[in-house]
């Protein structure tokens, strides 16, 4: 029993970084697509624009430079470090359980 129940809670951990490794792909490539200056009204940029946006929410403003595209870089960066910390550490908390 004990080992179904540790099982569990991998896949649980696992599902958790699956989803958090999602989020940091579409905030990763939103900075790619600024950097490199894609058409914005491209459907792919538009709708990875528009997830990032609602992703990063809490850190959009966070720094303000001259610089648009560093922006980007610092705000949407931070918000990916922080999903895949944030995530890594409950999923290895639900493992330890």
């Amino acid at each position: 029993m004990a080992g179904a129940v540790q099982r569990r809670y991998n896949g649980v951990g696992a599902i958790i970084m699956l989803v958090v490794g999602v989020i940091a792909l579409i905030l990763v490539l939103h900075i790619i697509f600024v950097l490199f200056g894609a058409n914005s009204a491209n459907s792919i940029v538009s709708t990875d624009a528009d997830w990032a946006r609602h992703l990063a929410a809490w850190f959009d403003g966070l720094f303000n430079t001259a610089n648009g595209k560093w922006n980007t870089v610092l705000n949407y960066g931070i918000a990916t470090i922080v999903y895949l910390v944030v995530g890594r550490l409950l999923a290895g908390l639900l493992e330890r359980v």
